[in-house]
């Protein structure tokens, strides 16, 4: 056995799919076997190797067991002369293999060898090479600094900025995604580490090679693509405190005898950064919400000296009362009913401004008839404070898209403009399949893998670039089926232009896609269409969990007398209004590679007892949820159920 290829999978069936496809095209005459190890996916990962891959040695987890020591049962497995440590969501060019295994034939030195990656839109992945990771190289990295000298080992010793990224050369630290390991290193020099749960492993193995005398090898002649990126979630404060604390293990256990400063520096950067991000991220995403609630707060004040004088002949006229209390609570109000009803959204529009407005209204009116007379001013300024609220949150929103969008005025959704490329049978197929996720599409034609001419075609692919100009495409879909995957990494990383790129694995009913390395990748599953989907239904789904919890805790005495026992009502209902739960969510295993991502619910949308149900019977009734979703089929449940709202949630 000449190379033994090992995968470890967690909830990705798409990735791993696209990826065992990529491999059988990439093995070209090698003998190799793949293990396939499953962490305890609740997805149909599991089901889809053993139907689709049957001569894939699959080893199913029953928990998860990390990264490290997922690896390690499958090593101790490998019969291979080589081991290939490879992520599920990558594609191999289909020289990838044989250069990688005919380069460690050569190189006796090498203990291992990684590849240049591009992500799934086409750019150059810096993580392909890396240094180690000293206090300094740590310091620039996790501060971003290295981005003011990316070219200087001093600055951006993390990421190896010194070495051309087209230059075949020796590294100090590979990535895990893909690491081309001799199986003589990993006998002399041991299994990963698992205390390392995820991250951190890579860097750890790299050094631990250097340290029995062999080398590491960067090898940009091949390309593969790394859909997620290094960057999948990182500004998260779990994935900060996840990522630094597997660097201090990593300088625990290599810089024995000068580490106490490099760990306190490092544990107090994971604090601040984690601050830092949590802070900014919320910041950024409610700064239009602050601002225009300051600016309306300020309108109401003036509206109210505007009004004393033009009514009453009395600047002074209306209360001061109204400076620090009416014209907050109403500002607040009108603010978040915009927000509930969606208009802080990029796609927003007059429908989600007038609903806002109008909901906003009604609710302070409510609020001003339960005030006590001396704080009840004028109604007429609650109509010229909506007025003035609506020409005011017209303006700032059309700015906001002005200054990011280059756009004034509403940013209306487009007709997303694609090709295929491929061969006529695939583009059918393909284009079949779009139709079918109800996305809003339009298909401008057919782009011909080979260079022969058709009429049906836009023209070839080696035209790639003047077709997307000329038809201002806005996505351009490979088959891997049709496309090498050479040709397909080498039109991405060629492309100037801004659009984005999706890959129609061969016979499958998906397309993965990645439009940038800070997003997950999105899938397209023919026939699942999902109400649950559309923001509609989402917000009506989100308005029903509202209006019922605030109704449950408005009578929560009567409620908690007539269902005894445990009472968890006030605890669920507020989870439910801060939006940590749903009244109605899925039941349990969920298959989230397939559903529509919503809050854990306090009700499972189905009423089948676990003891007597199966996994499969669940899956169909939570397929059927979100395809059929209807406010009302949610207020069914609800009505139908309400004892079970005073449980508590698991």
């Amino acid at each position: 056995m000449q190379l033994s290829i090992i995968i470890v999978n967690f909830n990705v069936r798409y990735f791993l799919e696209q990826c065992l496809l990529s491999i059988s095209k990439s093995r070209q005459d090698i003998d190799l076997e793949i293990i396939v190890v499953d962490n305890n996916s609740s997805d149909d990962s599991k089901e889809m190797v053993r139907s689709r891959f049957p001569g894939v040695h699959l080893i199913e987890n029953s928990d998860n067991k990390g990264f490290s020591a997922a690896n390690n049962q499958a090593i101790q497995l490998a019969s291979g002369k080589y081991v290939l440590l490879l992520n599920p969501d990558t594609i191999l060019s289909e020289d990838t293999l044989a250069r990688c295994y005919q380069f460690m034939e050569s190189h006796e030195d090498a203990g291992a060898v990684c590849v240049r990656m591009i992500d799934g839109s086409g750019r150059y992945l810096p993580e392909s090479k890396r240094g180690k990771p000293t206090l300094a190289a740590s310091f620039f990295k996790m501060t971003g600094l290295y981005r003011l000298a990316p070219r200087s080992q001093f600055f951006n010793g993390y990421y190896a900025g010194h070495l051309d990224p087209d230059k075949m050369a020796a590294i100090e630290v590979m990535t895990g995604a893909f690491m081309f390991i001799r199986k003589d290193v990993i006998d002399r020099i041991g299994l990963l580490d698992d205390t390392f749960f995820m991250y951190g492993e890579d860097i750890d193995y790299s050094y631990r090679i250097l340290e029995a005398g062999y080398k590491n090898y960067y090898l940009p002649s091949t390309t593969i693509i790394h859909f997620k990126g290094e960057s999948t979630k990182k500004s998260t404060l779990n994935y900060t405190k996840i990522f630094y604390n597997a660097m201090i293990i990593f300088v625990r256990k290599h810089y024995k005898g000068k580490n106490y400063l490099f760990v306190l520096l490092l544990q107090l950067a994971v604090i601040l950064k984690a601050m830092f991000s949590y802070f900014l991220e919320r910041l950024l995403n409610f700064l239009p919400l602050l601002i225009d609630i300051s600016l309306i707060w300020l309108i109401l004040i003036n509206l109210k000296k505007w009004w004393g004088q033009i009514y009453f002949n009395n600047i002074n006229h209306i209360n001061l009362n109204f400076d620090h209390i009416n014209a907050p609570i109403y500002a607040a109000i009108w603010g978040l009913s915009l927000y509930v009803t969606g208009y802080y959204r990029k796609n927003a529009g007059w429908l989600e401004l007038i609903k806002g407005i109008a909901g906003g209204t009604v609710l302070i009116l409510i609020f001003y008839a339960l005030l006590e007379p001396e704080l009840r001013n004028s109604r007429t300024l609650i109509l010229w404070g909506s007025i003035t609220t609506f020409c005011l949150t017209l303006l700032t929103k059309w700015s906001y898209n002005f200054l990011f969008s280059k756009s004034f005025g509403f940013i209306k959704k487009k007709n997303i403009k694609y090709a295929i490329i491929a061969h006529a049978g695939e583009n059918n197929r393909i284009r079949e399949m779009i139709s079918k996720s109800r996305q809003k599409t339009r298909y401008v034609g057919r782009i011909n893998p080979g260079s022969e001419s058709k009429d049906d075609a836009l023209g070839q692919l080696i035209h790639l670039n003047e077709i997307v100009n000329a038809y201002n495409l806005d996505e351009v879909i490979f088959s891997q089926k049709d496309v090498p995957a050479y040709d397909m990494m080498k039109s991405m990383a060629g492309m100037p232009s801004e659009v984005d790129f999706r890959v129609a694995p061969d016979d499958t009913l998906s397309i993965i896609s990645s439009r940038d390395k800070d997003k997950q990748g999105e899938l397209l599953t023919v026939g699942l269409n999902f109400n649950l989907s559309f923001p509609g239904s989402l917000f009506n789904k989100r308005l029903l969990d509202i209006i019922i919890s605030f109704l449950i805790l408005l009578f929560c005495p009567l409620f908690i007398l007539l269902f005894r026992g445990s009472s968890y009502f006030v605890s669920n209902m507020m989870a439910v209004l801060s939006g940590k739960k749903t009244l109605i969510g899925y039941a349990q295993p969920i298959d989230y590679a397939v559903l529509p991502v919503i809050k854990p619910g306090i009700i499972p949308c189905t009423d089948i007892g676990y003891s007597e149900s199966t996994d499969d019977i669940i899956r169909k009734e939570n397929l059927y949820y979100a395809r059929n979703y209807s406010w009302y089929k949610d207020l069914e449940i609800v009505l139908k159920n309400i004892n079970r709202l005073n449980g508590k949630y698991n």
